[in-house]
């Protein structure tokens, strides 16, 4: 089993997100790649669905099957812990299935790209004074995303902070995909190669971007609540590393060093 380093563990804190390389096995990839095209092929996608699929997941009849949980449960789950804390993290029962499909070929070579439009998971009904907050996001690569515009994984770094400082000084916005201002911090496409994971706060502002490549990109997302997790405590949104038992030590020494400048 991968064990973390303090360093992986900092980057973490400090960009939101950390990502590791062929975590994986490439069977279970193709294993839930299979499944996922056979039930395409097989059930197709129904044109009126296609965005509800978008913001829930394709193919909802498979995602609480084993080929697809297995992916969290067996390799992902125990470097959780070494997050959440020790026997923190729940079997994974279901995940986000999120195809991006190619946008429509360019009618004029060079055109402008797509500004990407972040979000925080969680604020969705946030509108109607519902808020659902959990503690860690893990995505999957199953595609090459390997260069730019295929529908990459887009993370704005250190966004969980400024998001954190906002929500203590103005309050949770009854706002529905609400993002604080992010004018300076610049968006990173994440380069990935199937097997990757990216293993993020919930509270890092994020996108998939467009794909101008020929292919689907294919991710799997969980999304992950501690054991014991209060969702309607939603002091978690002004103290981010409150759940996260394995980060308290690099937590403290970041809150000692900002007090000594």
């Amino acid at each position: 089993m991968l064990r973390l380093t303090q360093a992986q563990k900092q980057t973490l804190y400090r960009d939101g997100y950390l990502h590791l390389h062929g975590l994986v096995p490439p069977a279970m990839v193709d294993d839930a790649l299979h499944a996922i095209n056979h039930h395409i092929g097989s059930a197709g996608l129904p044109p009126d669905m296609l965005q509800q699929f978008g913001y829930r997941s394709f193919c909802p009849e498979l995602t609480d099957q084993s080929v697809i949980t297995d992916v969290f449960n067996k390799p992902i789950r125990p470097i959780a812990d070494q997050l959440l804390g020790e026997d923190a993290t729940p079997v994974a029962r279901s995940a986000q299935i999120a195809i991006r499909f190619p946008r429509k070929p360019a009618s004029k070579p060079g055109s402008a790209p797509d500004s990407p439009r972040a979000h925080i998971d969680g604020f969705n009904e946030a509108a109607d004074g519902k808020y659902v907050p959990f503690n860690l996001l893990a995505g999957v690569m199953l595609s090459d995303v390997a260069g730019s515009g295929r529908g990459n994984l887009t993370v704005w770094p250190g966004s969980h902070h400024l998001a954190e400082a906002y929500f203590r000084e103005h309050g949770l916005p009854r706002v529905r995909d609400f993002t604080p201002p992010l004018d300076t911090i610049e968006p990173v496409e994440v380069h990935a190669a199937p097997g990757d994971v990216v293993l993020a706060h919930y509270q890092l502002c994020h996108t998939a971007g467009p794909n101008h490549s020929p292919h689907p990109r294919y991710a799997l997302f969980f999304r992950v609540s501690k054991v014991g997790h209060d969702k309607k405590n939603l002091s978690c949104y002004t103290d981010i590393w409150q759940a996260w038992d394995g980060m308290k030590d690099i937590h403290s020494a970041a809150k000692k060093s900002s007090t000594h400048r």
